[in-house]
């Protein structure tokens, strides 16, 4: 399930890239004991600079509720720099297990007036219910 997306279309059918906001990840249905690995397939976004600023950087982070020995719950986070980057999936027992997780996409507008930076973030949500079996 992924929340917070929207997607428009064209009236040719096409989806309005510009209007559009969604994600698509890769998330094993089985998963092993011990670490299993994501990715973020696609990422669209609808969010850019204003006109007056000079520029945007966009950057994007998954960050993955991972359940550790003990039930500790560590927030993990990865980026790679890139909207398609790899995370990791901590699998702790046998089982049905769900993963949950968000993306944050930062973007970074430069202000030429002055020289100083605004720093906006957007999230979108992700869970998947996984089942681990023990490594083969």
């Amino acid at each position: 399930m992924y929340k917070n997306q929207s997607i428009h279309y064209l009236n040719n059918g096409e989806i309005d890239l510009k209007n559009s906001s969604f994600f698509s990840l890769e998330i094993p249905d089985t998963m092993v004991v011990g670490k299993n690995v994501g990715k973020v397939l696609s990422y669209n976004s609808n969010y850019s600079s204003d006109e007056y600023y000079l520029s945007d950087y966009h950057f994007l982070t998954v960050i993955v509720e991972n359940e550790y020995e003990n039930g500790l719950i560590k927030k993990d986070t990865f980026s790679d720099g890139t909207f398609t980057p790899s995370f990791g999936i901590f699998a702790r027992k046998k089982g049905y297990q769900t993963v949950r997780g968000r993306i944050m996409e930062e973007i970074v507008y430069d202000i030429p007036s002055d020289s100083s930076v605004v720093v906006k973030e957007h999230f979108k949500y992700f869970e998947k219910d996984v089942f681990v079996q023990k490594p083969t």
